[in-house]
C-alpha cells in the first residue's frame, strides 16, 4: 500500500527532530528512491561530522540524485549553508562526481536542514537558497510543504527538484531589496499625485 503524504503529515515530519528510519521511508514512498542502501555507508573524511550515503534517485528526466545524511557536531545548521555544501562537494562534482546533484540532511540534532545541492553547469544551485531548516515544533512550514504537495503532484524531476527547493532566502539582501521596491514604488505614486 502507497504511503500518501498530506500536508498534516508534511508538517508532523517537518516540525520533528530527524529520524533516519523515518527518512528512509519517506526517500521511498515521496522521493520513489531508486536505490536505499539496507544500511547506510559511511563516508570517510577528515571532518569531525559524520557522513552517509543513503542511496539515490533516478529522475523522470534522468538525473541522478544522491541522498546523504551528516551528523553535524559543531555549531547549529539553522545558521549554517556554505560549509555543509562542502562536504558533498566531490560527491557532485560535475567532471568526475558520481551524481548530478544530491539531496542531503544535516542534522545538528537541535534542527535539521535539507538541501537541493547541484554545481552542474547553468544550473548550479546557491547555499543561500536551495535549503530548507526543519525541526521546530512551533512552526507552520507553509512554504516547504507547499513545495513538497508541488513535487508530489507534478512528480520528481530534476527541474521540479529545483523549483520546490528555489526559496529566496529571507536575507539582509532580500530584506533590502523589498524595501527598496517599496521605497520606489511610493515615491512613484507620490510624484504622480495619486498619493495625497
Amino acid at each position: 500500500m502507497a504511503t500518501i503524504y498530506t500536508s498534516d503529515s508534511l508538517r508532523n515530519i517537518f516540525q520533528s527532530s530527524f529520524n533516519l528510519t523515518q527518512w528512509y521511508s519517506f526517500s521511498q514512498h515521496f522521493f520513489n528512491a531508486s536505490e536505499l542502501k539496507e544500511k547506510p555507508e559511511r563516508i570517510i573524511e577528515n571532518t569531525s561530522d559524520e557522513g552517509y550515503y543513503l542511496g539515490n534517485i533516478n529522475t523522470t528526466d534522468s538525473y541522478r540524485i544522491g541522498l546523504f545524511h551528516y551528523n553535524i557536531r559543531q555549531g547549529s545548521v539553522a545558521n549554517k549553508r556554505v560549509g555543509l555544501r562542502n562536504l558533498v562537494k566531490s560527491f557532485i562534482n560535475p567532471t568526475w562526481g558520481e551524481f548530478d546533484a544530491a539531496l542531503v540532511v544535516f542534522d545538528s540534532g537541535d534542527h535539521w536542514r535539507l538541501s537541493f545541492i547541484c554545481d552542474i553547469k547553468g544550473e548550479a544551485t546557491s547555499p543561500k537558497r536551495y535549503t530548507y531548516v526543519f525541526g521546530s515544533d512551533n512552526l507552520l512550514y507553509r512554504t516547504p510543504i507547499e513545495r513538497f504537495n508541488f513535487l508530489k503532484k507534478k512528480g520528481v524531476s530534476f527541474e521540479n527538484l529545483k523549483i520546490a527547493f528555489s526559496v529566496e532566502a529571507l536575507s539582509d539582501e532580500f530584506f533590502n531589496k523589498s524595501v527598496n521596491n517599496t521605497l520606489i514604488s511610493f515615491n512613484t505614486l507620490q510624484a504622480s499625485g495619486s498619493l495625497k
